[in-house]
């Protein structure tokens, strides 16, 4: 089993692992004729053949090598851009798992949609550790079926779904408004996605309908344009998405929130940056254009006090009565 607490795990860490992998890689580029090149874990499980310390680790990364998720880049003849961008982002989250500093003990991820994902964010809630590698192993020995969407539970951990249908209370409210948002939306579908986000004093399961809702209808959501039929309990509910950010108006400060997960996400796809330059970006100052390019992009639903009370009560209502 492959696990964040496994010697295959530092392996793949590993400084010096990640030299031969770019040094092996640069001889392939100028040596090869070939289109297509062999992901990092082929050239890792090389080198671990070759080391009588590390052949505990060939079994591991010989499973990974040989996963669709992982070698989605050696593919010249997969079908479509938007295919090959749900299976990159696929293999962009593994890889922020193993090398982001962010802290996965205290966050879940949940799975919409291929390569779509759901982060959700509520200090009341109870810390939640994030799928496993041995989740992710699971996962990754399933080949994926371009024709079937991913079930929305696919990442939950632990206590996770029990706690996301827990109810919140004035107290939790009033110390942390909870917020959820999406990670790929807009990288899966470049033309017309968007990142979306939703902020309000409803339970998390609301606030992971409405956000499925909107990825259905994520080509035709613009900002300042009021939109119903995005809550499944309450189709009237009118609502309306604003940028993040924009040249008046900086929502994250107003709201007190952070999405370190999206900004972290979309800096490992390397759009919003030189990937030439990116070791040169060694300060806060010169990393913060690229992170307004990346946060301009979200839109976000901030729902107010009094629609709130009123999207809580039709809630419960819904799902004591209609989903019994």
């Amino acid at each position: 089993m492959i696990d964040n607490d496994q010697p295959v795990s530092k392996y793949i860490k590993d400084v010096n692992n990640w030299q031969y992998v770019v040094s092996q890689l640069r001889e392939d580029i100028f040596n090869s004729s070939s289109v297509t090149f062999p992901p990092p874990e082929a050239y890792m499980m090389k080198k671990a053949k070759m080391n009588q310390h590390t052949r505990i680790h060939v079994s591991s990364l010989s499973m990974m090598n040989n996963n669709p998720t992982y070698r989605y880049n050696s593919d010249p003849f997969i079908s479509d851009a938007f295919m090959y961008r749900q299976l990159r982002s696929e293999n962009l989250l593994i890889r922020m798992m193993r090398c982001s500093n962010l802290d996965w003990d205290q966050n879940s991820l949940m799975r919409l949609s291929k390569g779509v994902f759901l982060h959700q964010k509520s200090q009341s809630s109870l810390p939640q550790s994030s799928p496993t590698m041995s989740t992710i192993k699971e996962f990754s020995s399933c080949p994926l079926n371009q024709h079937v969407e991913a079930p929305i539970t696919t990442f939950h951990q632990n206590d996770f779904q029990q706690n996301m249908y827990a109810p919140f209370t004035d107290a939790c409210y009033d110390m942390f408004v909870p917020y959820s948002y999406t990670l790929g939306a807009r990288f899966t579908n470049p033309y017309k996605g968007k990142d979306i986000m939703i902020r309000g004093k409803v339970p998390l399961w609301c606030q992971s309908l409405f956000i499925s809702e909107c990825l259905d209808k994520l080509s035709s959501i613009q900002p300042y344009v009021p939109y119903t039929g995005l809550f499944s309990f309450a189709p009237q509910m009118t609502v309306i998405f604003k940028p993040l950010i924009s040249d008046h108006e900086n929502l994250i400060e107003q709201y007190q929130i952070s999405p370190e997960f999206l900004v972290a996400y979309e800096k490992f796809t390397l759009e919003d940056i030189d990937q030439f330059t990116l070791s040169h970006i060694d300060s806060q100052s010169q990393w913060l254009p690229h992170k307004k390019s990346i946060l301009q992009n979200v839109l976000i639903c901030d729902i107010s006090d009094d629609m709130a009370k009123i999207l809580d009560q039709m809630s419960t209502y819904w799902i004591s009565h209609v989903m019994i």
